[in-house]
């Protein structure tokens, strides 16, 4: 059974924006995260994208590890900064506060009435409008589902494509190398950090100050090697990306689906 076309379409964006907001909420709030090792001798600071921005060290860092142990401590301090990162992402999305309309809709004016149609109430008021009154018959409705599943279908297909593309650039490994090349980090494809080396040697002369900028250093090129010869992975733009759009242009989705002028 065929619903309302426009409430169907109002639900089915309202469920995509609430989702984008929550998504939105919690990169803000996963920004400039900061964790330190067991120790605390070592502390990792991270990008508003998840990737290590600064390594510091404290004046007795080489002292309490040893050069065998500054690797790993660093690996320690990026995953608990990973963790860290990663609940306060989660505990944004699930706040309820952060998904709460800004502006507010006084008096007696029609649904939608003052909203940009990209607002679920405004594309829901706009849509109505360019539809109404088109009396579809059995036909019509046909060909509208059948226009809305092959959009559907090709959404898959860009799923499938860019699951494989992530897989495969997964698995591989990208190394980066300090500036001074002492400090080597490998990472793979999907920036999940595999090891950290630093020379023995030079850790025994160099100062905590100039071992956290090397390190930082370390991971800058990692990511770079990462940006350079990484699998790129693509959403193909009849899918998603066409998705998207339709569900901010009420007058798009309308024409596509046949109901609109």
């Amino acid at each position: 059974m065929i619903g309302n076309p426009a409430e169907e379409f109002a639900e089915f964006q309202r469920r995509f924006l609430t989702n984008a907001q929550r998504a939105t909420a919690g990169q803000a709030a996963a920004s400039g995260i900061s964790a330190s090792d067991s120790s605390g001798t070592v502390t990792v600071s991270l990008n508003s994208d998840g990737q290590v921005g600064n390594v510091r060290l404290t004046m007795d860092a080489k002292h309490v590890l040893g050069p065998a142990g500054i690797g790993p401590s660093v690996i320690a301090a990026v995953q608990a900064a990973s963790t860290a990162r990663l609940t306060a992402w989660a505990e944004a999305y699930t706040d309820d506060d952060a998904t709460r309309p800004s502006h507010s809709v006084v008096g007696s004016a029609s649904p939608g009435a003052g909203l940009p149609a990209a607002s679920p109430d405004g594309f829901a008021a706009e849509f109505e409008r360019l539809t109404t009154g088109r009396n579809l018959d059995s036909a019509g409705v046909r060909d509208a589902m059948y226009e809305l599943l092959g959009l559907l279908e090709r959404v898959d297909r860009s799923l499938d494509v860019a699951a494989e593309q992530a897989r495969i650039g997964a698995a591989a490994r990208h190394i980066g190398v300090s500036s001074d090349r002492h400090v080597r980090v490998m990472m793979t494809g999907a920036g999940e950090l595999v090891d950290v080396h630093c020379d023995s040697r030079w850790l025994r002369e160099a100062h905590e100050i100039n071992i956290g900028r090397q390190i930082t250093s370390a991971f800058h090129g990692a990511y770079q090697t990462i940006a350079r010869d990484g699998v790129a992975v693509s959403l193909d733009d009849k899918g998603l990306g066409q998705l998207r759009n339709l569900l901010q242009d009420p007058a798009r989705l309308a024409q596509m689906l046949r109901l609109g002028d």
